[in-house]
C-alpha cells in the first residue's frame, strides 16, 4: 500500500508542479503497476488535500460503485427486490469490506469489470452504440486498474460475442458495434 500511495503522491507532485501534461507523462510512464488507482488518488489530492486518508477514498468509492453496479447488473436480469438482495450480499461481503479499507487495486478492477457486464447487458445484444461504446471504454480501462485482469479479457470477449450473435436481427450492425 505504501508504494501505491507513493505513486499517487508522485503523480500529484507532477500535476501540481508541472501541470496536466507532465501528469499524463508520469501516469503513462512504463511501470509494472496499473496506474488507474494511484492516478485517481492524485486527482483527488489535487481537488481536496494530499493526504493518506483522502487517498483511501478511491477504493472506498470503487466499493460503492461495485455495489451499485451489482444492483444494475442484477436489475438487468431479475426483479428489483432480488437485485437489492444481490447488492446487499455484495455490500456485506467481508472481502469487499477488507479491500475497500486498503489502498488496493482489486476493488476498482471489480467495479470496472461489473460495470462492463452492465454495459454489455444494457446494449441489448450490442444494438446500442452508446452502451457498446461504454462497454469498450470499461474493457479498455480494465487492464489499467490491475494488470492481472488481462487474463479475464478472453472470457469477457467470448461472452460479448455470444451475447451479440444470440439474436440474428441486424447482426452485421451489432457486430460492427461490438468491434467498435
Amino acid at each position: 500500500e505504501a508504494g501505491y500511495l507513493g505513486m499517487a503522491f508522485s503523480y500529484y507532485r507532477s500535476l501540481s508542479g508541472s501541470g496536466l501534461g507532465d501528469w499524463f507523462k508520469s501516469v503513462l510512464s512504463p511501470g509494472i503497476q496499473a496506474p488507474i488507482t494511484p492516478a485517481l488518488a492524485s486527482l483527488l489530492f489535487w481537488i481536496s488535500t494530499p493526504s493518506i486518508l483522502s487517498g483511501f477514498a478511491v477504493p472506498l468509492l470503487a466499493g460503492v460503485i461495485c455495489v451499485l453496479s451489482t444492483y444494475w447488473l442484477a436489475r438487468c436480469l431479475m426483479s428489483a427486490p432480488a437485485a437489492l438482495w444481490a447488492a446487499a450480499l455484495v455490500a456485506s461481503c467481508p472481502l469487499l469490506t477488507i479491500f475497500a479499507r486498503s489502498f488496493h487495486f482489486s476493488i476498482p478492477a471489480t467495479a470496472l469489470f461489473t460495470l462492463s457486464l452492465v454495459c454489455m447487458l444494457r446494449s441489448r445484444n450490442f444494438a446500442s452504440l452508446l452502451w457498446a461504446s461504454l462497454f469498450g471504454i470499461c474493457v479498455g480501462l480494465l487492464p489499467l486498474t490491475r494488470t492481472m485482469t488481462i487474463a479475464f479479457l478472453p472470457g469477457l470477449f467470448v461472452g460479448a460475442a455470444v451475447h451479440t450473435v444470440a439474436q440474428l436481427r441486424a447482426l452485421s450492425q451489432r457486430l460492427g458495434f461490438l468491434l467498435w
